[in-house]
């Protein structure tokens, strides 16, 4: 029995030194024992990771059709934001509550983060069964892009002109040459934020669409990291 035992330890323990130490003395018989258990511990591994593989394939497949609906239906795609902004308040707005007087004896929480957390669970709930509220919430984030948009392209032709001012007063030929590529750039964001703006519409279509095109490269790089 204690050899039995000894060999189950082996099989679980990753201390070779031990184990090898053992069967210095247990001889040619034990050894050959040895290896079985080990063949078939090499086996399971082999099965595991067989398991794993066609998990990751199917998921790849899964996600790559899902990426093509996405694609196909990109407003409905866009539409999803915000359940999915809300199913993650209410996860983390749960886990909060859940280990909150283990944060709170280490001093990482007091009562404000305990209510905090249950007023982003009740938004959560309402914003999950709302579709009013998801509309408006869908709404917003595309007026702040489309804003974000305007902002980034007036940086873009400020520092371009900032960039060709240090062109000229160095008078290098290396140092600021394409600085016009950060005004044609600048220029492009502040109409497409422009016309994201006036058309809503086609900014929701672009961010469904590019989800799509995300989750489907995501589903390729899972399948090929399987086979």
């Amino acid at each position: 029995m204690k050899v039995v035992l000894f060999y189950m330890l082996c099989y679980y323990s990753q201390k070779t030194v031990i184990k090898n130490k053992f069967f210095e003395n247990l001889g040619c018989g034990h050894s050959l024992l040895y290896v079985i258990i080990h063949n078939v511990k090499k086996r399971k591994e082999s099965v595991v990771m067989s398991g794993r593989k066609i998990i990751s394939i199917i998921m790849g497949i899964f996600m790559i059709m899902t990426g093509i609906i996405c694609i196909t239906s990109p407003t409905m795609t866009y539409g999803t934001i915000a359940w999915v902004l809300g199913f993650s308040m209410l996860l983390e707005s749960i886990a909060n509550i859940a280990n909150w007087d283990e944060r709170k004896s280490l001093g990482f929480a007091n009562g404000w983060d305990l209510v905090g957390s249950i007023i982003s669970l009740i938004l959560s709930i309402i914003l999950i069964f709302s579709n009013v509220l998801q509309a408006t919430v869908d709404l917003f984030i595309l007026i702040i892009a489309a804003i974000w948009l305007i902002v980034i392209g007036i940086v873009r032709i400020v520092t371009s002109f900032k960039v060709k001012k240090l062109h000229d007063e160095l008078n290098t030929l290396i140092l600021g040459k394409h600085w016009y590529i950060a005004l044609i750039l600048g220029i492009i964001m502040i109409l497409a934020g422009i016309l994201c703006l006036m058309h809503p519409v086609v900014l929701a279509i672009t961010i469904g669409v590019y989800i799509g095109i995300e989750i489907i490269i995501a589903g390729i790089e899972l399948i090929t990291y399987a086979v």
